[in-house]
């Protein structure tokens, strides 16, 4: 969602946030570019999902040094739910965040609500259903942040992430792919 995007950016103090948020959503065919964006950059709009991390370089203010910052929490695989097991804290920090965003909600109730989720992962080990998240919410603003987030949680992960890196003598070598377990097959492979 926009609020997410907005949440991210923000995070790391990447300009114009909000404008950035618009241009992906634009670049992902979500709304449109009316206002011809990125014919004016010298390429035409895409208008679907991205294919590869390193394509948001192509939306208008992102810049490589953005994509560098932010690589390690986007992903063009999944649906858009996070699994609970597996998401950084900084992750789930920004996803509170931009739920915080959509409520209206101020984002220091999203920062203890991922906090206390973190906490409890740590101390109890993985949830295997929502009934396992039983942490103690404080005020309407946390829970209602906790409801919209558990619309948005799953338990277990369909794309696995594999890097390998390999050396002889002085030779560096590597393998990036992304697994889906769901249809039992390679779906990105890079070597080098």
């Amino acid at each position: 969602s926009a609020d997410i995007l907005i949440a991210l950016l923000e995070s790391y103090q990447i300009e114009t946030p909000a404008d950035v948020a618009n241009n992906v959503l634009i670049w992902r065919g979500i709304i449109p570019d009316s206002n011809k964006i990125y014919e004016s950059l010298g390429y035409p709009c895409k208008a679907n999902k991205f294919t590869n991390g390193e394509e948001i370089t192509l939306v208008k203010g992102i810049s490589p040094q953005d994509y560098q910052k932010i690589k390690e929490l986007i992903t063009v695989y999944g649906d858009g739910m996070i699994n609970i097991n597996t998401i950084s804290a900084e992750a789930l920090n920004i996803f509170c965040r931009g739920i915080a965003k959509s409520l209206h909600i101020n984002e220091s109730f999203a920062d203890r609500l991922a906090s206390k989720i973190i906490e409890l992962r740590g101390r109890d080990g993985y949830f295997k259903e929502k009934g396992d998240i039983n942490i103690a919410l404080t005020g309407d603003e946390e829970t209602n942040i906790f409801n919209n987030l558990m619309n948005n949680i799953v338990f277990q992960s369909s794309n696995f992430l594999i890097e390998v890196v390999g050396n002889v003598s002085k030779i560096k070598d590597g393998i990036v792919a992304v697994y889906n377990r769901t249809d039992k097959k390679i779906v990105y492979w890079h070597e080098g």
